[in-house]
């Protein structure tokens, strides 16, 4: 009889646990949804400029000032690779960082992040060089996608100030 008990209730914990295995819910994308990453200028020559991800697949890169191709431009990348460059923000968890790291010296060019999430929230966040290193390394992921050359579709002239 305790061995019949033994091997039912072995068998019910098995079930269980099979059961609550397959209840886990898989994501079928990223939770950012949006990225707008904006390189700021310095008192030189630094190249500054806007990149927006979305999460359709298209990208779409502004030129502010010192910068090769100057206006708005778009291009359409499919929305695997830009899934891609969204879900690195879900991996690093970038929803966790501060609002605003310190910019300690005052001619280096900043790096702004605008994140908007499937749930609604947004986070921005200011950094320059004293940030975590993984928002560097985001802001070179992205600008590694927004490389504009001819195959992009110039939809704007900007006006210089």
């Amino acid at each position: 009889m305790k061995k019949n008990l033994f091997g039912l209730g072995l068998l019910l914990m098995i079930v269980l646990v099979a059961c609550a295995n397959s209840k886990k819910t898989t994501a079928t994308g990223p939770k950012t949804e949006y990225v707008r990453m904006e390189r700021t200028a310095c008192f030189g020559t630094c190249p500054s400029y806007v990149v927006e991800v979305y999460k359709d697949g298209m990208v779409r890169y502004t030129s502010v000032h010192y910068t090769e191709y100057e206006g708005v431009y778009e291009k359409n990348l499919g929305a695997e690779k830009t899934m891609e460059v969204l879900k690195q923000f879900d991996e690093y968890r970038v929803d966790t960082c501060q609002n605003e790291y310190p910019q300690i010296i005052a001619d280096l060019p900043g790096i702004i992040n605008y994140i908007k999430y499937a749930n609604g929230n947004k986070k921005h966040i200011y950094q320059a060089h004293f940030g975590p290193d993984f928002l560097k390394t985001l802001a070179r992921n992205i600008d590694s996608i927004s490389q504009v050359n001819t195959s992009w579709k110039k939809v704007k002239d900007i006006e210089k100030q």
